[in-house]
């Protein structure tokens, strides 16, 4: 199914769509009726189609993905860009109208990887018209200031030198691969401490973060650009930090720890409250499988199937993953979760949990006029979906964005590709 066939399903499920930034959680006593269910895209797609058609997954992904821009692109492809947004909403007069990068990150990469995955270059003018944004509208300065405005945190630096990597892939624009090479070393100058054994999270903070596997992916990749030796000593430095001060005896990682224990309850993982991370134990077995592939040192392997061991104990809820800490972000690694690691043998059970994930989002917890929300199971919207109930709404674009790489990591699978790159 091509993308204008895909537009058109989606035009018709879209008559009443909402506007972008809108959406707000129920207050408390409120009654919530819950929009009719009509046969609407995505139902019409799942009738024409099952799972063994072998562009089921590519199918679903690319619907989810015109949702994402349908919603949250303004313009045409090729001169546009993504809506701007702080805290997932357009038009905050009180901030600065560029919006916050690492939240259009999270919706540029359901872009990428979905290009990742088909090869289908009718993605690629929305990845470089967003690179033009970038271009026109920061310096350098601003994008690589860690502890500023648009990179107050370790995680917000990683997303954004994700993004910048992204960009640097499709356009080989220098630019940014020194913008991702500056910011990541801004990061560790300001936040890094050696008895912490790696980064703190941020300048209030007195822990490290699971979070910093972002920064670790993204000094790994620019060691395969650049082919020096110290980004992959600075990924290997950040990756075996978090293991040791993070790792939990199950093989799954906190998600914070300070120089004296880990913080929080070790069983504490449900949905919208953990002590540990779904993306962060997905980026940290991606890793630990690069890094398995490159030195063919067993210890790294017997890493990923702790953590393949530990997500099924703990986040296996009937076959739909739970997420758990994070629905802004909680999708960001999936796709070197399915390509790095569900590669590997032995995964067979992890690969029908992901895409029985990416089915449940695009069954229950897409609305239907095409926003997703952070309960995976369902209900997109309503008291019932805790996100929902919390404050993490469908029209956030980070929410629909996380769930939408969700779907979009089972395409990846689909593709059966084996090493992944943003």
């Amino acid at each position: 199914m091509n993308k204008k066939l895909l537009c058109g399903l989606l035009a018709v499920a879209m008559t009443f769509g909402l506007l972008c930034g809108c959406g707000s959680a129920p207050s408390d006593g409120e009654a919530f009726q819950p929009s009719p269910q009509p046969d609407n895209a995505v139902q019409k797609l799942l009738k024409t189609t099952g799972s063994g058609d072998p562009e089921y997954f590519r199918k679903l992904a690319a619907l989810a993905v015109e949702d994402v821009l349908q919603h949250f692109w303004t313009g045409d492809p090729e001169t546009g860009h993504f809506v701007r947004t702080w805290n997932g909403y357009a038009n905050d007069p009180t901030r600065d109208p560029r919006g916050s990068g690492w939240e259009t990150g999270q919706l540029l990469y359901a872009v990428y990887d979905l290009w990742r995955a088909t090869g289908d270059d009718s993605y690629l003018p929305y990845i470089k018209a967003e690179a033009a944004f970038y271009r026109e509208n920061f310096t350098q300065k601003e994008l690589t200031n860690a502890g500023g405005e648009f990179n107050w945190a370790t995680d917000d630096c990683a997303w954004n030198a994700m993004q910048f990597l992204a960009f640097y892939t499709v356009t080989q624009d220098e630019w940014f691969l020194q913008c991702a090479i500056e910011l990541l070393d801004n990061t560790r100058a300001r936040w890094y401490d050696a008895e912490l054994g790696g980064m703190y999270y941020r300048d209030d903070a007195d822990y490290m973060s699971l979070y910093e596997v972002g920064c670790a992916i993204s000094w790994y990749r620019i060691w395969e650009l650049t082919g020096e030796q110290r980004y992959y000593d600075l990924a290997l430095e950040s990756y075996e930090g978090m293991h040791r001060r993070l790792l939990r005896d199950d093989g799954l990682y906190y998600c914070e720890a300070n120089v004296y224990w880990p913080l929080g309850e070790k069983n504490t993982i449900m949905e919208a409250r953990s002590s540990s991370f779904l993306t962060g134990n997905m980026g940290m077995a991606a890793l630990a499988a690069k890094f398995y592939r490159q030195t063919g040192d067993e210890t790294y392997l017997e890493r990923v199937k702790a953590t393949n061991e530990g997500l099924l104990k703990f986040y296996d809820n009937d076959g739909v993953l739970v997420n758990d800490r994070d629905a802004w972000t909680n999708g960001a690694f999936a796709a070197y979760y399915a390509a790095d690691v569900l590669s590997l043998p032995g995964t067979e059970t992890q690969q029908t949990l992901v895409r029985g994930t990416a089915e449940s989002i695009m069954n229950r917890a897409r609305t239907t006029n095409g926003y997703y929300g952070g309960s995976w199971s369902g209900p997109a919207e309503g008291g019932k979906s805790v996100w929902y109930a919390g404050g993490s709404v469908p029209q956030q674009s980070m929410t629909t964005a996380t769930s939408v790489l969700m779907v979009v990591s089972a395409a990846v699978l689909e593709a059966g590709l084996d090493d992944y790159a943003r």
